[in-house]
């Protein structure tokens, strides 16, 4: 997980985690803001999980999950993000674990996409597009040095260029999970969609995918 400006719900998260069935895991933090970095360690320290914690000096957004999958590929076969402003159920992990398959992406947030990066609809089976927040992955994928070349006026829409590159140049799966989470219901406008406005990026960067991966896309926008 990532964490940027809504330290105040890290506890919420840590409680959650650590009511799970399945508890053999480690929970990485990265930090994006250092200014939370004293905070976010006393959090750790007081939590019973097994908790890593990674600080960045400037906030690259979530593709900082990406980085920290990278330099711990050798220590798991599969990796779990979430988002800091989600709820999910005590069997949340138990429920992902079970979904987990080599060269394959499973997440909560899967759509299938038609046209442009909003004429989609809520996948049921194999997906298009998979969300980082409640996604397990094969964590092989983040061997590859060519993952991290995103193109840098997107790189806060990392989510699109994961389900891109895994899909059409690694050959992954992506799949809808069977899975139980929603959002916190406040709506605080911390997020990095609605601070950044990443709506608009998200369709325009969508297109670009299409055109750059147009020899393997089948349905191109």
């Amino acid at each position: 997980m990532c964490t940027w400006q809504r330290i105040d719900r890290l506890p919420l998260t840590l409680s959650m985690l650590e009511s799970q069935t399945y508890g053999d895991f480690t929970f990485y933090i990265w930090n994006n803001n250092i200014s939370y970095s004293n905070r976010i360690a006393d959090y750790m320290k007081d939590s019973p999980l097994d908790t890593r914690g990674f600080l960045n000096n400037n906030n690259i957004g979530g593709i900082g999950r990406f980085v920290a999958s990278r330099g711990i590929t050798h220590k798991h076969d599969y990796v779990i993000f979430i988002d800091d402003d989600q709820l999910f159920e005590p069997t949340f992990i138990q429920q992902m674990v079970s979904q987990a398959k080599p060269n394959t992406i499973a997440g909560w947030y899967a759509w299938e996409i038609r046209g442009g990066y909003f004429d989609r609809t809520p996948a049921t089976n194999k997906a298009d597009y998979v969300g980082t927040g409640g996604m397990i992955c094969d964590i092989n994928a983040f061997k590859n040095k060519p993952l991290f070349n995103i193109p840098s006026k997107y790189q806060f829409v990392e989510d699109l260029w994961l389900s891109f590159y895994c899909k059409y140049e690694l050959g992954y799966e992506l799949y809808k999970a069977s899975v139980n989470m929603t959002f916190m219901p406040e709506e605080d406008k911390r997020d990095q969609f609605r601070v950044r406005n990443l709506g608009p990026l998200k369709a325009e960067f969508y297109h670009y995918l299409n055109v750059r991966f147009k020899e393997k896309v089948r349905t191109l926008t």
